[in-house]
């Protein structure tokens, strides 16, 4: 991601709720500013005049829960394109959302990388690589290497990829290692 900064003026990254997108963003950019777009008070003083608050914050700033606010993309459109030269300026928070993914695919298209995370996946939670079948995407698909598939074993056991299933992969849950707070979040 910090190669992606280097490119583009602004990196959004989006996924579904508590899949740790601000924690990311803050421990790539832990200097910058940091907005978050659900407080109100926060919400208020970037809409009241946006060019005043682009004028006092055009760099380094971590904008979160972004999707909340279609008229902060065409603002920041302008803000990109005075200093279109400027690499490393913005990061966007959001949630998954067709307002997010249109906002940022229209009105900040060229200006900005995405990067869509995800909760944990079973195989990185059991510290192990991806099973081997995604090494079927390394070469070109035909009939010889269709014979992949009949050698393919499973690297996690079928309870280990069930237990994965009920639990989920959000960090907030796995990571307290507590039984009881698995047990409520699977209710």
């Amino acid at each position: 991601m910090n190669e992606l900064l280097g490119y583009f003026p602004c990196l959004v990254i989006w996924g579904p709720r508590q899949c740790g997108k601000t924690i990311l963003s803050t421990m790539l950019r832990p200097k910058w500013k940091y907005f978050d777009l659900e407080n109100p008070q926060t919400f208020d003083k970037i809409h009241e005049d946006m060019n005043f608050f682009f004028n006092q914050n055009n760099t380094d700033i971590i904008i979160d829960e972004a999707q909340l606010s279609s008229k902060l993309f065409q603002v920041l459109r302008g803000v990109i394109d005075e200093k279109r030269e400027l690499n490393n300026r913005f990061i966007l928070t959001g949630s998954s959302s067709p307002e997010l993914l249109k906002n940022t695919t229209e009105t900040l298209a060229g200006r900005v990388a995405m990067v869509e995370l995800s909760p944990f996946k079973v195989n990185e939670l059991q510290e192990s690589p991806l099973p081997i079948f995604y090494s079927i995407f390394d070469n070109e698909l035909s009939t010889d290497n269709l014979n992949f598939f009949n050698k393919l074993k499973p690297i996690v056991s079928q309870q280990k990829l069930f237990t994965h299933f009920l639990e989920g992969g959000y960090p907030t849950p796995l990571l307290s290692n507590n039984k009881v707070v698995h047990k409520n979040w699977m209710e």
